[in-house]
Formats: structure tokens, C-alpha cells, sequence
């Protein structure tokens, strides 16, 4: 859109000299962006030294002229991290039915939200023997997280299970790893396994691997809705 927009007033210089000292020149410049379609190039623009806030020298390729525009090099960042949508892999969580963990080595636990009343016997969220002190928000049938299959004498607090779910919906990566995994991520043997059930009928499982390569100090992530792997920070995959 700010590509789209730029407008270009009268020109501030035309010498070869200018457009060097601009940035602006062929093969001397801050910025190249070059604009094409179904492999054939549509334009090029060059953006080159700051002449305000938000705002550069720049020139097209076949124009000679530098002109100031509403844009700045540092507006074409170069790293992929400054371009990908951070929250690409969160999980919306009003759609939250059910979350599924597994951990290598294998334990699991399966949590479910939904009415004391209906989503499972009162002893899956009370300890065994206190299905008379239920709260008064499960008691009134308010959806709260409880253990499909509760251990007996082990009660699940929601509150730390609506924590996790919320940094679920919250989660952010920094970049895309690429669409093949690589030995040393060991995503043969995940750390982490999530799978998030939606409390709508009909909607897709959503499932999350995460591993921890083996030299570096990041996660990696996958999930079932992408086909790519995203590096996420260490104290996030933590």
C-alpha cells in the first residue's frame, strides 16, 4: 500500500554525483525493491538515504531524477522475522473444547471445557470424596477445564489451565524453519505434543509438535494447519 501510494513531487537532483551521495544509484543504494508478476518484472524502485521521518530519496530504474517519498529503507526491512505474522500459529481460544497433552517421555492428559454437569462426573475436577464442594460457578453449570479421566486424589486448578490456554492463543514465532525437518530438531522425539480440539462440531483438530534441536537455543514447532516449521524463542517453547 505504501508502494502503491508513493507520489513523487519535483526533483531534488539529477546528477550521477547526487544519486550516489543518495543511495539511490544502480549498483550504490540502500534499498532495491523490485515489483513482478508471473515471472516478469514490473518495475524497480531504489530507496536510499533518510530525508525526514519516514521519508528517503528514491528513483525508478529508468528515471535519472531523485525525488523525495513517504517511505524509508528502514520500511523494507530485510530479515525475515520483521515480515512474517508473528501470531500466524495461535489458537483462537473461544474455540477451545479440549486440549490434549503428551510428553516424551509418554504422559498424558486430557482436559476438557465444559459444565461440571455435563463434561464429566463431579470427581474430574474435585478430589476424590469432595463432589460437595464443587464452586459455585461449576455448580451453576459455567464451563470450567476439568481431567477426562481424573486421577483419584489429584484436583485440576482451571485457573492454571486457562494460564496455558491463553499462551496458547498468544503463542508468537519468529521465523518459518522451512517445509522439511532437519535431523538435529529431533521432531522424531518431541518434547511436546498438544492437540486442540474445537467446542464447535465439525471444526478440525489442530495439532502442535514441539522439539528442542539438539545445538541450538530455540524450539521448533509445527503445526497440522501449516506445512512449515517455525522457530519459536526458548523461553516460549520452555
Amino acid at each position: 500500500s505504501q508502494l502503491a501510494g508513493l507520489k513523487r513531487g519535483l526533483p531534488v537532483a539529477t546528477s550521477s554525483e547526487a544519486l550516489k551521495r543518495f543511495k539511490i544509484a544502480d549498483t550504490d543504494f540502500e534499498r532495491r525493491v523490485q515489483l513482478s508478476r508471473a515471472g516478469k518484472t514490473l518495475g524497480t524502485i531504489f530507496v536510499g538515504s533518510a530525508s525526514g521521518e519516514h521519508k528517503a530519496y528514491a528513483r525508478a530504474l529508468a528515471d535519472r531524477a531523485a525525488y523525495n517519498v513517504g517511505i524509508a529503507s528502514y520500511d523494507l526491512p530485510l530479515e525475515q522475522s520483521d515480515w512474517i505474522d508473528a501470531g500466524i500459529a495461535s489458537h483462537d481460544l473461544a474455540s477451545l473444547g479440549e486440549i490434549d497433552i503428551s510428553t516424551d517421555p509418554h504422559q498424558s492428559l486430557q482436559l476438557r471445557h465444559g459444565a461440571a454437569s455435563t463434561a464429566g462426573s463431579p470427581s474430574a475436577s474435585q478430589p476424590a470424596g469432595t463432589a460437595g464442594s464443587a464452586s459455585p460457578a461449576a455448580a451453576a453449570g459455567t464451563p470450567v477445564w476439568m481431567a477426562v479421566s481424573a486421577t483419584p486424589g489429584h484436583e485440576i486448578d482451571p485457573a492454571k489451565v486457562d494460564a496455558m490456554a491463553s499462551d496458547i492463543s498468544s503463542l508468537q514465532v519468529q521465523g518459518a524453519l522451512g517445509q522439511t525437518p532437519k535431523p538435529e530438531w529431533q521432531m522424531d522425539h518431541p518434547g511436546l505434543s498438544l492437540t486442540m480440539k474445537a467446542s464447535k462440531a465439525g471444526a478440525p483438530d489442530v495439532t502442535w509438535t514441539l522439539s528442542k534441536p539438539s545445538s541450538d537455543d530455540y524450539y521448533v514447532l509445527k503445526s497440522s494447519e501449516y506445512p512449515w516449521y517455525f522457530q519459536v524463542a526458548s523461553t516460549t517453547g520452555k
